[in-house]
């Protein structure tokens, strides 16, 4: 019995070093370094659009719990670099217009679909018999991606603020010295990289023009998942480390160039789950085409 176990243990390690070396090859060869530059490059300019459409929609939904300005220094927490860059201009167009009506509205959800149409694309290459989108049907399904993360990060504002309330009412009732860190952070980031995770799996499942099992998207998300966690964590502690200083050699771009890093890495890895999901299935059998 423990021959059985041991041998089961090995036969699945070495399948898994051998869907992670795979994933490696088959993003390579989809030439996965130009198509992660690429959506970093389109998500800098959805960026913006995406949390306007977050302050306005959500301050919307939920102005009687949460104020636009809550609602955008909540969103902003997921930026891991240049959050003054982003929360100034923000905060300045807001001011320069007050209200946004219908057509704004619908304006800035098509701004924001340019990195969710290239993401589609370049999922689907993971699957090599998956037929490609056209250029209509890729648009609008990347608006449905706009709104399924509007609704992801709205629900993410509203659990963080709550799991935030024990602390408050701690300092309230106890005295300001009282801080509970407990509260205060480990189960938001929780929530987050579970919502994330959840939104991966979602993803890696629906935009692949092929039949994608469950655990084949759940395999990629979580390995996407964990690995953008690590490096987001890596690269905040380089940042903070002193030993780059973008601003030396870029000036006031320095801050953007940073946040434009981290999404092509990030991007990266998005893109090596997807390909993780595919090796996973291909270990079993070939994908029919839907």
């Amino acid at each position: 019995m423990v021959l059985r176990f041991l041998r089961s243990v090995l036969h699945g390690a070495v399948r898994t070093v051998r869907v992670i070396v795979s994933a490696i090859f088959t993003l390579d060869g989809a030439r996965g370094l130009e198509a992660a530059a690429t959506m970093a490059f389109f998500a800098l300019f959805s960026l913006f659009p995406l949390l306007l459409l977050l302050v306005v929609l959500g301050g919307t939904a939920l102005q009687h719990s949460l104020s636009s300005e809550q609602i955008l220094e909540e969103a902003l927490r997921f930026l891991p670099v240049s959050r003054e860059l982003v929360r100034g201009n923000l905060v300045a167009i807001l001011e320069s217009r007050r209200t946004v009506g219908l057509v704004g509205i619908v304006g800035l959800l098509w701004a924001s679909t340019s990195v969710f149409t290239t993401l589609i694309h370049n999922l689907n290459r993971a699957w090599p018999d998956a037929p490609q989108r056209g250029i209509v049907h890729a648009r609008l399904t990347a608006v449905l991606q706009v709104l399924l993360v509007l609704v992801m990060l709205t629900s993410i504002v509203v659990a963080q603020t709550a799991l935030r309330f024990p602390e408050e009412w701690g300092q309230t009732a106890l005295g300001a010295g009282l801080h509970l860190p407990f509260f205060a952070s480990t189960p938001s980031r929780l929530v987050f990289s579970t919502s994330f995770v959840l939104t991966l799996v979602l993803l890696y499942w629906w935009l692949p023009r092929v039949r994608v099992r469950w655990r084949e998207a759940v395999g990629g998300a979580l390995v996407a998942g964990a690995a953008i966690q690590g490096v987001t964590h890596l690269f905040i502690l380089y940042i903070d480390s002193g030993l780059v200083r973008y601003n030396l050699v870029y000036g006031s771009l320095g801050t953007l160039l940073a946040l434009m890093t981290w999404a092509y890495a990030t991007s990266l890895l998005i893109l090596y789950g997807a390909h993780v999901s595919a090796a996973i299935a291909r270990t079993a059998e070939r994908p029919a085409a839907r």
